[in-house]
């Protein structure tokens, strides 16, 4: 799926019209949402003029005067709609696509902090009210999630809506994918300003189901706004990286596994195909081993407590030296658990507030997986040009190391 975003400070003459036709038509997108249309009537022509065919539904919400206005554009027969919707400053359509339901939803967000408030509440209120579906919030939201998307400005400025905005991300349980290209999406025309006011905020499932990989900012050409686009790939990137976890070297029968397991492998050949082949085996075992050791952890520390209690009734009815030697095994064991899962979590999360947060969160898990899509490689900018192709990236990579 492929879907831009652009705020065009108004659709314009035949020419400007015409240079977004060919934005439109160099990434061959499937779902088009521009903001401030600045017009009170769009006509069939004129849509069909900037997607280059009549093979196009769309729906669009009037401007007041020469202030606001959104359009949707997107391929005829590419999904069945189920519905239309719009409000102050959004407008949007439930579709049913692949026989899953899913909201698209073109925002533009009042400049006043009052106003902003009213439309987070409003799209709130609008999907907790309407049915199970997948989320897709797209456009100019006039505001930034923290203080590196905006430079130019005093500090201060702004504080109030990044902190509303931000409670509004977190209570709509969506995502911003990572950011490629250009930092900021909106330059102001003295020069002196720049921020990062235009995006997409996707659910967790679409982020799955299409894997999103990022968002692209694109170059800025008929707005001081930049068109934005999301990145789904579904590229063969080669096996994934194995990962090594710390707490592992903590547990008293890891060496004597290895050693064992090593022991079996019984490979013949050069030394380094040796090496290689045993390596690949013992991955495999470690799988294996992580996963009945590691795998019940939680169960295992729950279990042990409950052992811990059982002990110490035994303990209330009358003092026995068996029962309180069994109570300090049974506590040492609980606390070497509980430290084994700590280290895996902070391997896992590199959060600062595990040490006092509760790890056992959706929020908690979906930072895991965030942290993951961040470190992935997609492109690379090599002598100006961009890499993004799976074999140029691997070149790319190796030959940097080689020198």
């Amino acid at each position: 799926m492929n879907i831009m975003s652009l705020n065009m400070r108004g659709l314009g003459d035949n020419s400007k019209r015409r240079r977004l036709a060919k934005i439109i038509n160099s990434g061959n997108f499937d779902l088009v949402c521009l903001q401030e249309t600045k017009r009170e009537f769009i006509e069939d022509y004129v849509v069909e003029n900037m997607w280059g065919n009549q093979l196009i539904d769309w729906i669009a919400l009037p401007s007041s005067g020469l202030s606001g206005g959104l359009l949707m554009m997107w391929k005829k027969g590419l999904w069945v709609v189920k519905s239309n919707f719009s409000g102050h400053g959004f407008i949007g359509v439930c579709v049913e696509f692949k026989s899953k339901l899913f909201f698209f939803v073109n925002v533009y967000a009042p400049c006043n902090t009052a106003g902003r408030r009213l439309l987070w509440e409003t799209l709130y209120n609008l999907k907790y009210g309407s049915s199970a579906g997948e989320w897709c919030l797209v456009g100019d939201f006039n505001a930034v999630s923290n203080r590196e998307e905006r430079t130019g400005r005093s500090e201060n400025w702004g504080y109030i809506d990044m902190v509303d905005f931000n409670a509004f991300v977190n209570e709509m349980n969506l995502i911003d994918p990572p950011l490629h290209g250009n930092k900021f999406t909106y330059f102001c025309s003295d020069g002196i300003a720049a921020s990062r006011l235009d995006r997409f905020l996707v659910s967790d499932g679409i982020m799955n189901l299409w894997q999103v990989k990022g968002q692209r900012v694109g170059k800025r050409d008929i707005s001081d706004h930049c068109p934005i686009w999301l990145e789904c790939s579904n590229l063969n990137w080669g096996p994934k990286p194995f990962r090594f976890n710390n707490c592992w070297l903590e547990h008293d029968g890891f060496k004597s596994f290895i050693v064992e397991e090593w022991k079996k492998i019984q490979i013949t050949g050069r030394k380094a195909y040796v090496i290689k082949e045993k390596l690949k085996i013992i991955r495999e075992s470690l799988k294996k081993w992580n996963k009945e050791v590691f795998g019940w952890l939680d169960l295992n520390i729950e279990n042990i407590v409950a052992d811990m209690n059982e002990l110490d009734r035994g303990i209330e009815e009358g003092c026995n030296l068996n029962v309180v030697v069994k109570k300090k095994e049974a506590n040492a064991l609980f606390w070497q658990q509980l430290m084994m899962k700590e280290s895996l979590l902070k391997q896992k999360s590199r959060l600062r507030w595990i040490k006092e947060g509760d790890s056992n969160t959706k929020f908690f898990h979906s930072c895991l997986q965030d942290r993951r899509r961040k470190n992935q490689i997609l492109s690379l900018q090599v002598e100006g040009r961009c890499v993004e192709q799976v074999g140029e990236v691997k070149m790319e990579v190796r030959r940097f190391f080689e020198e």
